[in-house]
C-alpha cells in the first residue's frame, strides 16, 4: 500500500504540464517512550508511528520560481489533484528569483545513522527502554541526599524518502534517545528540584554513570548557590554551557549564520571570505561543520534539495574559507552548494582546562544557561546563568542567576581553548573556553 501512495503521487504529479519540478518526501517515525515517576506504580509506556507524504511543487515564472508545500492524506487521485491545484495556487503568490531547486544526481555516502535496536520487535524494544529507566533509577538512588522525581525517555526511529522529479530517489534512516531527568535535595532550607537532560543517536552511546553523576552533582551545587555580584574579566565555559555557546538549542550559532550564503546574498553578514571574522588577541578560531560522522546527532547524508554531505571548514584559524550554501542560495552566488549543516567541530586549543583558570585575579566559570539565545546576526548576548561558579583565593563558590553579557565576536576574539576535547549532541570540541574580558551583571 505505501509503495501505491508514491507510485498514485508520482502518476498525479507527472501528469500536471503546470508543474516544473516535484519533491514527495515520505516520513515514517516510530515513538518508544517511558515516562516515570517517583513512584513505580506510576510508569508509562507509550508507543506511535507516524507516516507523512509531503509534496513541494514548483512553477517557473520567467526569471521568477514559485513553490509551495502540502501534506497527503487522502490518496484518492481526485483529491490529490485537489490539493496539487491549491499549491500552485500559493505557488503562484510566494515567488522568489529562480533557481535550480535539485542537485545533479550523484553518488551519497551511506551513513550509519541508526540504533540497530530499533530492528528488534516492540516488545524487545520496550525491554529494553525499561532496562535502561531502571539503570538511571538505581545510579540515582547510590546518593541518599538526592531524590529521584521523574524521568522521561524518549526515542525516535525515523525513516526518510525523498523522490524528485530530476530522478533522485534517496533514503536515510536516524535515531534518537533522549532522557530529561528530574532530581530533587534538601537545599538552604528549602527542596530544590533540577532537570538535567541529554540526547544521544544511541543507547550504547548513552553513558547512565556519568550522566547521572554529572546531575548530581549539579543539582546539589545549586541547592548551594547564592547569587553573583556584578562581574568583568575571564570567563570560562564548561559543557554543557559551551555546547550551547556553538551549538544553541534554537538556531544556529551567530558565526555560522553570518557564514551562510543566505547572509552573504542577503548582504547581512558581517564576513568577507578569506578574512578574518574577528580582531583576534587571544587563539583563533578553526570551525568546520561536519554531516559526516558516523552516529552524529547532526549529521545527515543529503540536504532536502538532494546535495551532499560534506566535512567543511567555515572557518580556519581565523579566516572564513567557505560560506555554508543551501541550493538556492548556493545558485545566487553562483558557488557550490555545501550540502546538510553537520555537526559542530572546534579545534582544541594549546592549554589544559586546569591552566584556563589559572592567574592573579578572580574567574567566573559558567556552566549552564537557563536559556543562550543571541542575536543571529549582530551576535550580542544577555543569558541568564543557571549555574555558575565564582573561583577566587582558592574557593569555588557556586551562584544561580545574573546574566552574561557580551558579544560572540568579542568573546572569540580573545579566548583561549582547552587542548581536552568533548562530544556532545552535535558539538565536538574543547572541554572548556576561557573568554579572557566578558560581563555577568549581579542581582
Amino acid at each position: 500500500m505505501e509503495k501505491d501512495k508514491l507510485a498514485v503521487l508520482k502518476k498525479v504529479l507527472v501528469q500536471n504540464k503546470e508543474i516544473d519540478y516535484w519533491v514527495i518526501a515520505k516520513i515514517i517515525e516510530k515513538k518508544y517512550n517511558l515516562y516515570l515517576t517517583k513512584n513505580v506504580q506510576h510508569e508509562n509506556y507509550l508507543t506511535g508511528m507516524r507516516e507523512d507524504y509531503i509534496v513541494t511543487v514548483f512553477k517557473k515564472y520567467e526569471q521568477e520560481l514559485g513553490e509551495a508545500t502540502i501534506t497527503i492524506v487522502d490518496f484518492s487521485e481526485s483529491e490529490i489533484k485537489k490539493k496539487v491545484d491549491e499549491a500552485l495556487f500559493a505557488a503562484s503568490l510566494s515567488r522568489n528569483p529562480f533557481y535550480e531547486p535539485f542537485a545533479e544526481k550523484e553518488k551519497i555516502i551511506k551513513l550509519n545513522l541508526h540504533d540497530t535496536i530499533f530492528d528488534k520487535s516492540q516488545r524487545d524494544i520496550q525491554t529494553i527502554v525499561e532496562d535502561f529507566s531502571e539503570k538511571i533509577r538505581m545510579e540515582v538512588q547510590k546518593n541518599k541526599k538526592i531524590k529521584f522525581t521523574s524521568a522521561e525517555i524518549l526515542t525516535v526511529d525515523r525513516n526518510s524518502l525523498l523522490m524528485t522529479s530530476k530522478g533522485h530517489e534517496l533514503e536515510q534512516r536516524k535515531s534518537a534517545v533522549y532522557v530529561e531527568l528530574i532530581l530533587t535535595t534538601m537545599g538552604k532550607g528549602e527542596e530544590v528540584e533540577f532537570l538535567a537532560d541529554k540526547t544521544e543517536t544511541t543507547f550504547e552511546k548513552f553513558n547512565i554513570s556519568d550522566f547521572v553523576k554529572e546531575a548530581v552533582e549539579t543539582v546539589i551545587d545549586v541547592s548551594n548557590a547564592g547569587h553573583p555580584e556584578a562581574f568583568t574579566g575571564p570567563v570560562v565555559l564548561t559543557n554543557p554551557a559551551i555546547h550551547e555557546f556553538f551549538v544553541p538549542t534554537m538556531g544556529e550559532n551567530p558565526i555560522v549564520t553570518n557564514s551562510s550564503a543566505r547572509a552573504k546574498y542577503m548582504n547581512v553578514s558581517k564576513f568577507e571570505l578569506s578574512k578574518p571574522i574577528a580582531k583576534f588577541k587571544g587563539e583563533k578560531l578553526t570551525l568546520k561543520s561536519n554531516a559526516l560522522i558516523p552516529q552524529g546527532l547532526r549529521s545527515s547524508a543529503f540536504d532536502a534539495s538532494c546535495v551532499p554531505a560534506r566535512n567543511l571548514t567555515i572557518v580556519e584559524d581565523g579566516i572564513l574559507k567557505n560560506l555554508v550554501s543551501g541550493k538556492q542560495f548556493a545558485d545566487y552566488l553562483k558557488i557550490k552548494p555545501t550540502g546538510p549543516l553537520g555537526n559542530i567541530q572546534i579545534s582544541p586549543g594549546k592549554l589544559s582546562a586546569d591552566a584556563l583558570y589559572e592567574g592573579k585575579t578572580p574567574v567566573i566559570e559558567v556552566k549552564s544557561f537557563s536559556w543562550f539565545d543571541p542575536s543571529p546576526y549582530a551576535g550580542d548576548f544577555a543569558s541568564e546563568i543557571r549555574l555558575g561558579y565564582l573561583i577566587k583565593d582558592g574557593k569555588r563558590i557556586p551562584f544561580k542567576g545574573g546574566l552574561l553579557v557580551g558579544s560572540v565576536f568579542d568573546a572569540i576574539a580573545d579566548a583561549n581553548y582547552s587542548k581536552e576535547t568533548v562530544e556532545d549532541a552535535g558539538y565536538y570540541g574543547p572541554k572548556a573556553v576561557r573568554f579572557n574580558k566578558l560581563v555577568v551583571s549581579g542581582l
